[in-house]
């Protein structure tokens, strides 16, 4: 039986989508690429906030008038039906199975099922549902795949205590569940024989982990190029989780979400810190880790924000001058505390706003990176691009330069995520595998955020 997926929202989502693959693999299923061909349509659905579940339901319904052509089981799971599950089987009875993969718990499966509309082959339907029914996250850890050839992302943790008052996580995966030690181990064990190159460490929040200095350790006696630590809630990063990074060689890369600095509005979305919490952290990072890139987002528009607060936030950003920002308009979330309080501003104008943003921070990520160009660098290779218009573009800035005798690849520097920060295009004359590492020139700044190198 052939099955196709479709992964939606973050990696910690991802990792799911992973493990459920792996579980289908070792039961024989084939995944296909193409859904033409499959028995099984998949959908891990993301209903963090408004545009997450937008997306949810174009796809599910995407679906729905494939399935009418191709006949396939169709399948939804994740955070999406975690949290609207009464109303999604009401509302769609063209799917056949939801399931409940969004649960911290390693060891709980809930399915939910029915023969849906337009589906085929009820005996091959009933062999499905004895497959689903036994899967449980702990044991598939031994199937679990890898979407990327050389990258893992590793979940150590789920659910979230935190409650912060715009956030519906806790509404959908509930209090925090820790993963053991065990299951860890066993996690990058199966990363570095399927020949991972990069691991990011990941939950709602890494830092919560009571175990979280022995991961890192744990971490770095496998063989990995590259270890990134992300999701680090800002007043848990002590010095001591520094000090470990930087002696363990973990790439020099804090993802640490701030969300803002204003004390009125950090309040309000009921952060556990003040501004002082963030100035004492950075002189921290700055002491322990100097070295390290930090990546960070903020919410623009929560209640409590006007022009003080703004004018405030961007004061903050020309001084410690983050080298990744990632700027998002806030979205109002049924069940949520701030769902319930007033914003000053309408979502058109904080749409706005986060484009205002984003240009701000453009001329500050461009002066941190301009300063590499010409500076050799030790980058990761993470695919090829054969995309010739890009090719020959990106040709222009070297002399006498025949693009056939070249290939082209996304490369990444050390304090750039895949997928979410800058990256590194690189001709090279000989072939290169996804996860090599080669120290290179940075021949040109591409304002504001990539290089183009000739190796």
């Amino acid at each position: 039986m052939r099955v196709y997926t479709v992964s939606l929202g973050c990696p910690k989502n991802q990792v799911d989508s992973e493990f459920f693959l792996g579980y289908l693999l070792s039961k024989g299923f084939k995944i296909t690429k193409n859904f033409k061909d499959a028995d099984f349509y998949i959908i891990n659905t993301c209903g963090f906030i408004h545009p997450a579940k937008k997306e949810a339901i174009e796809e599910i319904l995407k679906a729905i008038d494939l399935k009418r052509k191709y006949n396939f089981f169709l399948g939804v799971l994740g955070c999406f039906y975690k949290r609207y599950k009464n109303i999604l089987i009401k509302e769609f009875p063209e799917v056949d199975f939801f399931i409940d993969t969004a649960s911290p718990s390693l060891d709980y499966t809930d399915v939910v099922y029915r023969f849906g509309r337009y589906s085929k082959s009820f005996p091959k339907f009933l062999k499905l549902l004895t497959i689903l029914k036994n899967f449980k996250k702990r044991s598939s850890i031994k199937y679990k795949i890898f979407f990327e050839p050389h990258i893992a992302y590793i979940k150590i943790s789920d659910g979230c205590s935190n409650r912060c008052n715009y956030c519906a996580i806790p509404l959908i995966k509930g209090d925090f569940v820790f993963y053991d030690l065990n299951f860890i181990k066993t996690y990058l064990k199966r990363a570095e024989e399927k020949g991972i190159k990069e691991i990011y460490i990941c939950a709602q929040d890494t830092t919560a982990h009571p175990k979280l200095l022995k991961i890192l350790e744990l971490v770095s006696n496998f063989k990995f190029e590259r270890k990134k630590l992300l999701y680090i809630y800002p007043n848990k990063l002590k010095k001591e989780i520094l000090i470990t990074l930087k002696e363990l060689n973990f790439d020099p890369y804090l993802e640490i979400p701030l969300q803002h600095v204003s004390d009125k509005v950090l309040k309000n979305m009921g952060r556990k810190y003040t501004k002082k919490d963030i100035l004492k952290l950075f002189e921290n990072i700055k002491t322990h880790f100097p070295e390290a890139h930090i990546r960070s987002t903020f919410i623009l528009g929560h209640p409590g924000e006007n022009e003080k607060t703004l004018e405030e936030l961007k004061n903050f950003l020309k001084e410690f001058k983050l080298t990744w920002v990632g700027f998002f308009p806030y979205y109002k979330e049924e069940g949520t505390k701030s769902f319930y309080m007033t914003t000053k501003y309408s979502f058109k104008e904080r749409q706005k706003l986060v484009e205002d943003f984003y240009e701000f921070q453009s001329y500050i990520t461009s002066s941190i990176l301009e300063k590499y160009e010409r500076q050799k660098e030790k980058v990761i290779i993470d695919f090829e691009i054969q995309d010739k218009a890009i090719k020959l573009d990106l040709a222009n800035y070297f002399k006498k330069f025949n693009i056939d005798d070249a290939y082209l690849y996304q490369a990444r520097l050390p304090f750039e995520s895949y997928n979410l920060d800058g990256i590194v295009y690189l001709f090279s004359k000989v072939p290169l595998k996804p996860g090599f590492t080669v120290e290179v020139t940075l021949d040109k700044f591409l304002p504001p955020y990539d290089f183009v190198a000739l190796l």
